[in-house]
């Protein structure tokens, strides 16, 4: 009995470090499978859409490049091969410039302007591409997706909002979503370019359709801002146009606090811009 004991002893010892070692064995398996073969999140591209905007990075991201053609207020080509072609083509994120067409029937209101601006700026220039992980790199046409700068170290994709001679693309998200959309709002609110004059009928189809909805689902209001000499209203889209008037209130000179007075009231669309004495008080809205 007692030599059986030992004997079962001793096989229990030998089955416990042959599961050990196969253990032990398995483990460092594992750990080459995980560093060799199964990518870490994080560790590199993991979808088409990440490896074309990690290669598209490491050729574009920062690097300068002649403008070579304006298509139109938000299209661009650069002088570098891409995709088979002698150049490569740009559509600038965060905007919609309105768009030239294919001939004159199909162009929208303010396309010319809008392109004479892009091309005054940038056709020729020697301009720095940057783009944004958030947005992608591509759109579904192929283009390149960038913010431009230009020599002068402006970003021709800013311009072209505060100008007026495009819209806030509200579409794609991307990391200056809201600036740009400020951006717009403060051209809205002074009238620059194509906000002048510019119907909902003369706008996009997508920003219609934006406008449509946005009627039907809140009243009609107006922000009125009162400063002490300077007295605005306008329509009130949404409420990013915040950020067109205190754009007013600041290039008029006035500082942001007591001298400054918003409140929402209801009444008319009726645009008006007029000058006063001193701040009053708005009627409860």
């Amino acid at each position: 009995m007692a030599r059986r004991r030992r004997s079962n002893q001793a096989l229990s010892r030998r089955q416990r470090a042959i599961l050990t070692a196969l253990g032990l064995i398995v483990t460092a398996l594992l750990v080459w499978l995980d560093r060799n073969v199964v990518s870490r999140p994080g560790s590199g591209p993991s979808s088409p859409r990440q490896q074309t905007l990690a290669t598209d990075r490491a050729r574009y991201h920062g690097q300068r490049f002649e403008v070579v053609r304006v298509v139109d207020g938000d299209t661009l080509h650069l002088g570098v091969p891409d995709l088979g072609g002698d150049s490569t083509k740009v559509r600038l994120l965060g905007i919609d410039a309105p768009e030239m067409g294919t001939n004159r029937s199909e162009r929208m209101y303010y396309a010319e302007e809008a392109t004479a601006f892009a091309r005054r700026l940038a056709l020729h220039q020697e301009v720095r591409v940057y783009l944004d992980e958030r947005a992608g790199s591509r759109d579904r046409y192929q283009r390149l997706l960038a913010y431009i700068e230009l020599p002068d170290g402006k970003f021709l994709n800013e311009e072209l909002l505060s100008q007026g001679y495009a819209y806030a693309d509200r579409r794609f998200r991307h990391s200056y979503y809201q600036k740009y959309l400020q951006l717009e709002a403060s051209a809205r609110a002074l009238g620059q370019g194509l906000w002048k004059n510019v119907t909902p009928e003369q706008m996009p189809p997508w920003l219609q359709k934006r406008l449509e909805k946005q009627s039907t689902m809140a009243p009609d209001q107006r922000l009125q801002v009162v400063l002490a000499d300077l007295t605005v209203e306008r329509p009130l889209a949404d409420s990013q146009n915040l950020g067109g008037f205190l754009a007013i209130a600041l290039r008029a000179g006035q500082g942001v606090g007591d001298r400054l007075l918003l409140q929402f009231v209801q009444g008319d669309a009726s645009q008006t811009c007029r000058r006063g004495r001193g701040s009053r008080q708005l009627p409860a809205g």
